[in-house]
């Protein structure tokens, strides 16, 4: 079985290094080694719990640069704000505390695609977890709802829009949570290019269960970006955690083509002669509803039903389907070895 863990198939992992948040209306951070804050006595020993879970339930030999070190932070009580590419493992960084401490983790995430990812592989890996959003049946809500609150569970995804539901907030309390993970944190940011008035919701949500410790995770944010994400969750000392973005591992291609015939002409050309699997990227949803009725392969778009998204994702995971014409709902986060081209 292939290691199951959010990190690049293709070892590119970028050497971390400290970040200093804009002072201007932020929160105060400090730099290198003046983030670490004392650690108890027994640190040594947690550090170990840790390696040991990545080996034994995540099927790691060691952890990546960059990820032990917010691995302790969390493991040591601080809030965390970790800005990585994507496919660096950033996910591995909150699943191992979330173990090792047991308790339940909360994890806000946008995407129902890479709620479902996450939770197929922590279920491979033995790890219970599970998501609430819109693809889930009422009555199946209730029931997630209802083992989180009995302790069945290590990690809980939820919709950002879920905060927002009559009655939702009043149930967090209920739920015990040891610690709230944010996932593409830049969306709480008005700063940011994917601004969700939702991930707004997440101080008041932070309050109501009681204020655990908070983390937050993105690939994508700017030095204003961080500031305002620190601010907005309201981290406290947080240990900041930023890694380069080259991608040695990646090439990047432009070609030049006059015109949407042409373009979808090359396209064509480019899927028949790989072999591999491929995601293509579009806009709307009706340009992937006709763009993958032209190449013959399968679409996946947010309007789509759940049960529908569900198999398409389940067979492009497995390799049965080689291209998926999708739009930014089949986040670009998703852990699927075989993709060669986007």
């Amino acid at each position: 079985m292939a290691p199951c863990a959010h990190v690049c198939r293709m070892g590119c992992i970028p050497k971390p290094r400290s970040s200093r948040l804009c002072p201007n209306g932020g929160v105060p951070l400090r730099r290198g080694a003046d983030y670490a804050r004392p650690i108890p006595s027994d640190s040594r020993n947690v550090i170990d719990r840790a390696e040991r879970t990545l080996r034994d339930v995540f099927r790691l030999d060691a952890f990546r640069p960059g990820q032990a070190a917010v691995v302790e932070a969390m493991l040591s009580g601080r809030d965390v704000l970790s800005v990585a590419p994507t496919g660096s493992g950033k996910s591995i960084s909150y699943w191992v505390p979330a173990v090792v401490e047991g308790g339940l983790t909360m994890v806000v995430s946008p995407l129902i695609a890479l709620m479902k990812d996450q939770v197929d592989r922590l279920t491979d890996c033995g790890v219970a977890a599970t998501f609430i959003n819109s693809s889930v049946e009422p009555s199946e809500q209730r029931e997630r709802l209802r083992r989180a609150i009995a302790g069945d569970y290590r990690l809980l995804f939820l919709a950002p829009e879920r905060l927002g539901r009559p009655g939702f907030m009043d149930r967090l309390a209920e739920l015990r949570i040891r610690r709230i993970v944010v996932d593409e944190a830049h969306c709480i940011s008005t700063w940011g290019h994917d601004f969700r008035p939702d991930y707004r919701l997440l101080s008041a949500a932070i309050a109501a269960c009681g204020r655990p410790p908070v983390a937050g995770f993105t690939a994508t944010a700017t030095p204003p970006v961080r500031t305002d994400i620190a601010s907005s969750l309201g981290l406290r000392d947080p240990f900041i955690s930023v890694s380069g973005f080259n991608r040695p591992a990646l090439t990047l291609v432009v070609i030049r083509c006059r015109g949407e015939r042409a373009k979808r002409d090359r396209l064509r050309i480019l899927l028949g002669t790989s072999g591999q699997q491929a995601l293509v990227y579009v806009g709307t949803v009706s340009a992937a509803e006709e763009l993958a009725a032209e190449l013959g392969v399968a679409c996946y778009h947010g309007r789509q039903a759940a049960d529908v998204r569900r198999r398409i994702q389940d067979d492009f995971t497995a390799g049965r389907t080689k291209v998926v014409v999708a739009t930014s709902a089949f986040g670009m986060g998703v852990d699927i070895a075989g993709i060669r081209r986007v």
